[in-house]
């Protein structure tokens, strides 16, 4: 999200930012406000808090950057999911969804918190008494539970169980940023990293400013070309012929000993900012590959799923590289299946659609990941060359006994919408799978719905290839999945 002006030395609430918007039908005097008052708001609190902490001695940023007083939040709310909930409810509609937003969100506020619409998909807020981790966690919690919570019918006729999946990122001054564009940055970044690993909510984390990010990209390329990363394998169990028989394939980085391990998001994040993504891709592709030839070799008949980005699936060449990785291992293109997500679509529609009828001339699997969570249509799917969907671990996670904090109409919801996502893949002739699979009650669930295969915690969590092996040999044709995992890693 870019709130910043591009000339060097602009200051904060000059033109040229996102266009901050009103919700009618519902206005918080006491604390909604346009992005302008809001970012003057920011700036003022900064000057007052940075002026105590000079007053108790504390005048170099890096000391400032070290203190553990003086702090507050501030938060940016990515509203994913409001387009299609707007779409829902029509254009007479739209403005009712953003004041029950900005009204479930204004129920938390305290007097001297502050926050404001950034277009139609992100809310930013500044939180003077979130001074800690502790309290930004606390707050950030409670955010995600009333702002997914289902439409009401009293508040929007027509549009029970649907409903809002927020992403938060939350910055701490001055630990994350000294000024108003590093806080909003940092909270950016965590509200992104929120989003791709889908936890609902990311704490910025100390140190992961532009400078770190440059060192961890040049780390990343040496890492590339010594071979440094490794490709995990999670299994995939097969409902219909109860054997695991598939697995995707998961990016790691172990860094050397007293470093600090990346977040695969984050490796992905580098390998697209420093253009390092078809190496990794070509990595990833030809790792699993060699493995698959070997597995093949030693009677393990596996299929395996490889990840697609953005910038890959628009790459002309990427068919053609394909081919040659999957002849020069030897390994049958059925035997290998790769994903993409909705959004990931979204960049360049035409285009994506071009690459995916390309790789299925190859004679590859193609399988959309996180389904329902983006913006296919029925048209979309229709053109596209799937094999196989994804229900989103979103919709799974609340169907059974582990989602004690899930309401009744909320699990309920949920069972309707993965029944549906079921019956639309079947009606096109794919195959679904069932992500974040974390209990018995589940497994049993989704078996009943017609879920033709699961993944998740419950039956096996991702492991190195080294052990992937032994494992598959002992737990292959599914004794194992009416207990959890002993895979702890």
């Amino acid at each position: 999200m870019n709130l910043w002006p591009k000339a060097k030395g602009a200051t904060v609430g000059q033109a040229g930012r996102a266009e901050s918007v009103s919700a009618p039908g519902f206005f918080d005097e006491a604390h909604q406000c346009d992005v302008d008052t809001l970012l003057s708001y920011l700036n003022t609190l900064i000057a007052k808090r940075r002026a105590d902490l000079v007053q108790t001695g504390l005048t170099t940023d890096s000391e400032l950057l070290a203190a553990t007083s003086g702090g507050f939040g501030v938060f940016l709310i990515e509203l994913r999911r409001s387009d299609r909930t707007r779409a829902l409810a029509g254009v007479e509609g739209a403005r009712d969804v953003l004041a029950i937003i900005c009204r479930r969100a204004a129920e938390l506020l305290r007097a001297g918190d502050r926050f404001a619409l950034i277009g139609v998909e992100n809310l930013l807020l500044v939180l003077p008494e979130v001074d800690s981790t502790g309290r930004a966690l606390l707050v950030a919690t409670r955010l995600v539970q009333i702002l997914q919570e289902p439409m009401r019918e009293v508040d929007m006729p027509g549009l029970v169980h649907a409903r809002i999946r927020p992403a938060i990122g939350c910055a701490l001054f001055p630990t994350q940023g000294l000024d108003a564009e590093s806080l909003i940055a940092a909270a950016d970044r965590a509200c992104q990293a929120a989003r791709t690993l889908e936890e609902g909510y990311r704490i910025a984390e100390s140190g992961t400013g532009v400078h770190d990010d440059a060192n961890l990209s040049g780390d990343l390329e040496v890492a590339l070309q010594a071979n440094q990363l490794e490709v995990w394998l999670q299994p995939q169990y097969n409902l219909r012929t109860q054997r695991f028989d598939a697995a995707e394939a998961l990016i790691r980085w172990p860094r050397a000993a007293g470093l600090a391990p990346v977040a695969p998001i984050k490796v992905i994040e580098l390998a697209e900012a420093q253009g390092l993504m078809p190496t990794l891709t070509l990595f990833v592709l030809n790792t699993v590959l060699r493995q698959s030839a070997s597995f093949s070799q030693r009677g393990i008949d596996l299929r395996i799923a490889v990840n697609l980005s953005a910038s890959m699936l628009t790459d002309v060449n990427l068919p053609r590289t394909v081919q040659q990785a999957l002849e020069l291992w030897g390994v049958a293109p059925d035997r290998l299946t790769l994903e993409v997500t909705e959004n990931t679509l979204m960049h360049d529609v035409e285009g994506s659609l071009a690459t995916l009828h390309a790789l299925k001339q190859v004679g590859t699997r193609v399988s959309l990941d996180d389904f329902g969570t983006g913006y296919s249509s029925f048209a979309y799917l229709r053109r596209m060359p799937l094999d196989e969907l994804k229900i989103d671990q979103l919709f799974v996670r609340n169907l059974g006994s582990v989602a004690k904090d899930a309401s009744d109409s909320q699990r309920d919801g949920d069972m309707r919408i993965v029944r549906s996502i079921i019956d639309i893949a079947h009606n096109f002739d794919l195959q679904t799978v069932a992500e974040g699979v974390e209990d018995k009650a589940t497994l049993e669930l989704l078996e009943a719905l017609g879920c033709d295969v699961i993944q998740g915690y419950f039956t096996a969590r991702p492991m190195p290839i080294g052990i992937f092996e032994a494992w598959w040999r002992e737990h292959a044709a599914g004794s194992s999945y009416l207990t959890p995992s002993s895979v702890t890693m």
